[in-house]
């Protein structure tokens, strides 16, 4: 699952902080589950048999705090993808990556914003990071542009290419999870004639503007535009009016935007996995049944936070995982989570965790794909076509390995027949 469901986190700051004075409605109360798993596994070697047992063994593997939570571009990444790899060559699936290796390395960035970087609306010099902030790959050096507003974004009613032509178009940004993904995609919310493209970001949802400017990883051949995010505290710098008061095409104060991005090498590469099993039929073996998952998950937490407050709050309000990511909390149950912590603690001690799993996401669908892989290498008559087993990297960061892959097949694409996904199998 991409990241886009951790931006959401930015609409439901305020909700978070309020919880117990609005509460939500609750559908869903699970009892506590009754479960005497391990919270280590010693591994056992794998059988060609797909059993829940072999599932468990590498899930436990994959989804270790060794792991460091599989972050692209990190050494969690690494040594995740180099025990898929290992695998691989342990089943006999011959390697489909390049250079003869089972590894396909994206061209992944880190990405900065240098702090000299400088946006001047008519003549108030806005602070970056509070009153604006830039995202995307690529700098800006826009001096003395012109600026109209360019719509809403997400409406169909926006401003036309000849009246956009040349300028700094700004465009008004909902306070909803829709608008969050459409300024967080790739696709273009002005006319390609502006010069620029700015975002009047909502003070609900302020928390954007740190999001998209912080120092991370960034895909340097990907399509990342380039946009300026303009905070609540800075909109009456750039028009008179209120946003929701303008009209298309409408004039602001005039700007110089001098926006600075750096990009410089990962220490650690993201890679895709890659490996090819054979088929058994001389005319069909050239096509693939293409089967894949991600193996990257989100890293880890700059602060460790307490495991078991965590588990008790996610099953008691959000019991269905993602599909209950708008649910924050009742004070009835909020009261169940601190009584039964407080019963928890009467035995056992805090458990400070800073560790991303990712057992579900997407370590159960790494773990099946592997699974599969394995039974199917097995198998003394192999299946009539090809089949291409793929470990997509970065799909956290907005599906960077597959979009990469795609872009850039280490078999002819056209000869890849179906796609088969294994995505979160653990969830519910």
């Amino acid at each position: 699952m991409t990241h886009t469901r951790w931006v959401a986190g930015l609409l439901a700051l305020p909700a978070l902080l309020h919880a117990q004075d609005a509460p939500k409605p609750q559908t869903i109360d699970a009892a506590p589950p009754k479960t005497t798993l391990p919270l280590k596994l010693v591994a056992k070697p794998t059988k060609a048999a797909i059993t829940a047992e072999d599932l468990m063994t590498r899930l436990y593997t994959f989804a270790d705090d060794s792991m460091l939570g599989r972050e692209a571009g990190t050494l969690g990444s690494v040594k995740a993808t180099d025990y898929l790899a290992a695998e691989a060559k342990r089943i006999g699936l011959l390697p489909a990556g390049e250079n003869g290796t089972y590894f396909q390395t994206l061209p992944l960035r880190i990405r900065r914003i240098d702090p000299l970087s400088s946006l001047i609306a008519g003549t108030a010099s806005l602070t970056f990071g509070k009153d604006w902030a830039i995202g995307g790959n690529s700098a800006i050096n826009k001096p003395e542009l012109e600026t109209v507003f360019g719509g809403v974004i997400g409406s169909p009613n926006t401003i036309s290419a000849e009246q956009a032509a040349g300028k700094f178009v700004v465009m008004a940004m909902p306070a909803s999870q829709a608008a969050i993904g459409l300024v967080l995609g790739e696709g273009p919310l002005a006319p390609e004639t502006a010069a620029a493209v700015g975002i009047l970001v909502p003070a609900q949802v302020q928390g954007l503007l740190g999001y998209v400017s912080q120092t991370g990883m960034a895909m340097e051949s990907g399509p990342a535009p380039t946009r300026v995010y303009i905070g609540a505290s800075a909109h009456s710098r750039i028009f008179t009016k209120r946003p929701d008061s303008l009209a298309i095409g409408e004039a602001g104060a005039k700007v110089n935007i001098n926006a600075i991005v750096d990009l410089k090498s990962v220490e650690h590469p993201a890679r895709n996995v890659i490996g090819i099993l054979p088929g058994s039929d001389p005319k069909l073996k050239s096509q693939y049944v293409a089967i894949g998952a991600h193996s990257d998950h989100v890293g880890m937490s700059r602060v460790a936070v307490d495991h078991d407050s965590i588990l008790i709050f996610n099953r008691i309000v959000r019991p269905a995982g993602a599909e209950n990511e708008d649910q924050f909390g009742s004070p009835e149950q909020f009261a169940r989570i601190n009584a039964e912590l407080a019963e928890m603690r009467k035995t056992s001690p805090t458990r400070p965790d800073s560790v991303f799993n990712g057992a579900d996401d997407d370590g159960s669908g790494s773990m099946s794909v592997l699974e599969i892989a394995e039974y199917m290498a097995s198998l003394k008559v192999k299946p009539k076509r090809s089949t291409l087993f793929v470990w997509h990297v970065g799909e956290e960061k907005g599906l960077w390995g597959s979009a990469y892959f795609t872009d850039h097949a280490t078999v002819p694409r056209d000869s890849i027949v179906a796609q088969l996904n294994m995505d979160m199998v653990g969830r519910g």
